[in-house]
């Protein structure tokens, strides 16, 4: 809500925080009675063995972006790329993810993948507070897209309808989208279906383009990594 209010905004501080002796549970964070959730799930009830060791870890993901692929995508790179600075990078176990093609394809193309922990103990590990839309948290945005820069593009400035569907978590469908579809593509709009295209197909469609029209939701992800800088 901060990020749409209207007028001024103070943006928050971008936190590294430091923490020994920790553990990694289910998806959450515990060190000396504190807790942080990584995934959007219960915190495990009772005690729990834990097996697995590290020496140290810098651990991204929040619950929201556990869940939604564009959050996933965005900003947990973000934070990535700021947590390479900390030690080796880790994100909790989530099978969720397994079925995200798209964005385990794009984090792969970024070079920005990051295994996944199991219950975990470790003896260092590093957790950010990376939400305000601070001048550092914009550079690593910018850096974000440019991973993607210069990959092939079928064109330049072209305007582009992404397809909504019945994809997401929040269905928003539209009844007439298909119609919609067909009259935007007669007027030289390009028309990208996230569900039956792959990665390389959707980035090849929209880097590039000028003009993005999409329902809102994670599908316009593709295009705010990709298309042409200052576009709407």
């Amino acid at each position: 809500m901060a990020r749409i209010t209207e007028g001024s905004v103070t943006h928050a501080a971008t936190r590294a925080l430091h923490f020994r002796n920790a553990r990694l549970l289910g998806g959450s964070f515990y060190s000396r009675g504190s807790r942080s959730q990584l995934l959007m799930q219960r915190p495990p009830r009772g005690p729990r063995f834990v097996e697995e060791k590290i020496e140290s870890a810098a651990l991204v993901g929040t619950p929201i972006g556990s869940i939604f692929f564009g959050h996933y995508l965005m900003d947990d790179s973000a934070t990535t790329l700021l947590a390479q600075e900390f030690g080796p990078v880790y994100r909790a176990r989530n099978k969720l993810m397994e079925s995200w093609t798209h964005a385990n394809s794009y984090r792969r193309l970024m070079d920005l993948e990051v295994p996944e922990l199991p219950d975990t103990y470790l003896s260092e590990a590093w957790l950010f507070e990376d939400l305000g839309m601070n001048a550092h948290r914009r550079q690593r945005m910018k850096q974000v897209r440019a991973r993607l820069a210069g990959l092939p593009a079928d064109q330049s400035g072209h305007r582009v309808f992404i397809i909504r569907g019945s994809f997401g978590q929040n269905l928003r469908i539209l009844e007439n989208e298909a119609a919609l579809a067909e009259a935007l593509s007669q007027r030289g709009f390009t028309i990208v279906n996230p569900m039956q295209e792959s990665t390389a197909e959707i980035i090849r469609k929209i880097a590039g383009a000028s003009l993005v029209v999409s329902v809102e939701g994670s599908a316009l992800t593709h295009a705010y990594l990709t298309m042409q800088e200052g576009a709407r």
